[in-house]
């Protein structure tokens, strides 16, 4: 049967009206509430990163693009673990036999460390106390303990104390848009954790969907919404050092071993028991690169997601 272009046209148009109704029902469901954001004068702002292993000494255009930023933080803390060590490397837990450190270039002790950060910022550090080495521009802590990626934002808890300071958290491998620390100090209200993006249980619970300027799911989200799951911790996301109480410390040991993996899941879960809002902006601000780190990331262990990010997800943000 020939079709007519007048019932072509018409079938197209019922297409278009049903995705957009789609689109409308998920604004609805998965969005949340809209929320405005007011602007005011930014708090006292620390940057925190961690890294570990060989990605110490791959931390150059992380921190070249953050001292690049518009607004420049009141302090920036890089937090390493020593106990995510050569052997312990998220590869080798998963048996990856490519992850092998680069003892001729950086044999991952203190010293080597502390050299890479001396060249770079061409400045000798002045040790304040046990582990940590201040340099002009940066905080660096050498840790004991390991939180996994979290220890980006707990390394910071250990040395601000102020409840009403901003941390920001970073992630190593990604280059910042210049405009995102200015942003998120300047619009991060009371009560509120702010980020960029939103990640959640899908419909079927059995995936993820994300929520951000990158992501299709987003056509409709061009204002600030509440996360009614967890922010996405590579956009950058803005917490208070009071969303956090001594019990942060062993919060971990208490949840599923996938959420040593999954900080944006725990982080986010932990702050909502607290009472703390978490709000996304997704359409303001894209980031300038991430590079991925294709033999010291997560990503380079099989079904991550599955087996990790799931039984975490799971035992925090069940509908």
């Amino acid at each position: 049967m020939k079709i007519s272009s007048r019932n072509w046209h018409l079938s197209i148009l019922a297409i278009g009206l049903l995705a957009l109704l789609y689109y409308f029902l998920q604004d609805s469901i998965l969005f949340a509430d809209k929320i405005e954001l007011n602007i005011g004068k930014p708090p006292r702002t620390v940057v925190s990163i961690s890294t570990f292993g060989q990605r110490v000494f791959r931390l150059e255009q992380c921190l070249d693009g953050l001292l690049l930023q518009s607004r420049q933080p009141d302090r920036v803390i890089i937090s390493i673990p020593m106990t995510y060590r050569q052997n312990e490397t998220v590869g080798r837990i998963d048996g990856c036999t490519d992850c092998v450190v680069d003892p001729l270039h950086h044999n991952e002790s203190l010293q080597s460390i502390l050299a890479w950060f001396k060249n770079y910022s061409s400045a000798e550090p002045n040790q304040t106390s046990q582990g940590v080495f201040e340099f002009p521009r940066f905080t660096v802590q050498i840790l004991d303990l390991d939180w996994g990626p979290a220890t980006k934002a707990l390394g910071a808890l250990i040395l601000e104390h102020d409840p009403e300071t901003v941390v920001i958290t970073f992630d190593d491998d990604m280059i910042y848009n210049p405009d995102t620390i200015a942003w998120l100090s300047s619009h991060i209200g009371a009560g509120m954790a702010l980020s960029f993006g939103c990640q959640k249980w899908d419909r079927s619970h059995a995936n993820f969907r994300e929520f951000h300027t990158l992501s299709g799911s987003n056509l409709l989200a061009s204002t600030p919404r509440v996360c009614n799951g967890w922010l996405i911790g590579w956009t950058g996301v803005a917490y208070r050092v009071g969303h956090f109480g001594q019990d942060i410390w062993t919060y971990l040991d208490t949840l599923p071993q996938g959420c040593f993996y999954n900080d944006d899941i725990w982080l986010s879960g932990y702050i909502a028991k607290r009472g703390v809002l978490r709000v996304y902006a997704p359409m303001v601000i894209d980031h300038l690169g991430h590079r991925r780190d294709s033999d010291l990331g997560l990503s380079i262990i099989e079904n991550t997601r599955e087996r990790y990010g799931l039984p975490c997800a799971r035992a925090l943000f069940i509908d």
